[in-house]
């Protein structure tokens, strides 16, 4: 459940069934986080995720719905898309969280095919561009585990709530999701 201060559904939650359990982001896509992450993400500055993760454990600290998590599982991007960048932006944030959290960290999930951007898509068609679109690789590492979905931005929630779909299928306990941004 994506739940605002206060345990209140979010507009998001109200019209959907996402299958994690709670999610949180660290601010809002806006000024200089923004900057930030598409220098992450599109400027080869993995360094960045090192102090990036500190916003990721201030916000994990705040709220102790998602603190029951006992491994942190990064979004994965497709092999053609890891070889154009290198390295998995969600992957170096969620090592970096990883140590400082002082929880397990698995790449348990895989992309299964290749994905259109969601940033070029309207909200329905995110949906069904990442359904069905990871699979579990290291089931061992998630069966049982409350697992902590770990990704830079989430604008519908949908590549977080097919992840989920794949870890609890998986056999994992619980999920939950933390961001660094939320695009409204």
């Amino acid at each position: 459940m994506h739940l605002k201060v206060g345990g209140e559904k979010c507009f998001l939650c109200k019209e959907n069934d996402f299958s994690f359990e709670a999610m949180r982001s660290c601010s809002a896509f806006e000024g200089v986080l923004k900057e930030l992450i598409h220098q992450l993400k599109y400027s080869g500055k993995d360094y960045l995720a090192k102090d990036l993760s500190l916003f990721l454990m201030r916000t994990w600290q705040k709220y102790p719905e998602i603190q029951e998590a006992e491994i942190a599982v990064p979004v994965p991007l497709h092999a053609a898309s890891f070889r154009e960048r290198g390295y998995n932006q969600s992957e170096v944030l969620a090592k970096a969280f990883s140590s400082s959290a002082r929880i397990l960290f698995s790449n348990a999930l895989k992309r299964t095919r290749q994905t259109v951007s969601q940033t070029t898509l309207k909200q329905m068609e995110r949906k069904k561009n990442v359904e069905n679109a990871f699979t579990v690789s290291k089931p061992d590492a998630v069966k049982g585990k409350k697992c902590l979905l770990i990704d830079d931005v989430s604008t519908t929630c949908a590549t977080l709530n097919s992840c989920s779909k794949a870890l609890l299928a998986a056999g994992a306990k619980e999920v939950y999701a933390l961001t660094l941004a939320r695009n409204q």
